[in-house]
């Protein structure tokens, strides 16, 4: 598990953030391209062309789970940038393939209740369930501060 701090500017104030886990989507999710790719390096070119495509789908996308945020950064030129509050998550879904359980990779999806389908998904990332853990806690931890600050007593100040 990768756990560092980074500083994000946001309009008027900087927030920091605990990064809970970064990655992108697997090279295992590649396996047969690559081996395609390299069985065709000798036919001119061809298995350069299939490996650069390799290389590209898997670096456009970049998955992100902060102390309060998950986030899906896509793009290489241009980039989108889906984003939740794990708070406001109201759904957390994994989907296996059989050759993804093989591989010991799939797709965790997170929902909100304020739109139908998923707003961020990981697509192709290595041991799913331990993402959907570590959402899953961290949302309690999150709800757990907010009870303990709600039913603190409010502190008078005498002036």
């Amino acid at each position: 598990m990768v756990r560092f701090t980074f500083v994000e500017v946001d309009e008027n104030f900087e927030v920091e953030e605990e990064i809970l886990w970064q990655n992108r989507q697997s090279w295992r999710e590649f396996f047969w391209p690559m081996l395609a790719g390299v069985a065709l390096l000798p036919f001119y070119g061809v298995g350069f062309i299939v490996l650069l495509y390799v290389f590209i789908e898997r670096f456009k996308c970049l998955y992100i789970v902060t102390a309060y945020r998950a986030q899906c950064k896509t793009g290489i030129l241009s980039r989108d940038v889906s984003e939740i509050d794990i708070i406001d998550t109201r759904d957390i879904s994994m989907h296996q393939t059989l050759w993804q359980r093989v591989l010991r990779t799939g797709d965790v999806e997170l929902s909100t209740a304020g739109r139908p389908g998923a707003e961020v998904v990981f697509k192709g990332v290595k041991y799913p369930q331990a993402i959907v853990d570590l959402v899953r806690r961290r949302k309690r931890e999150i709800q757990l501060e907010l009870y303990r600050e709600s039913s603190l007593p409010d502190q008078e100040t005498d002036d």
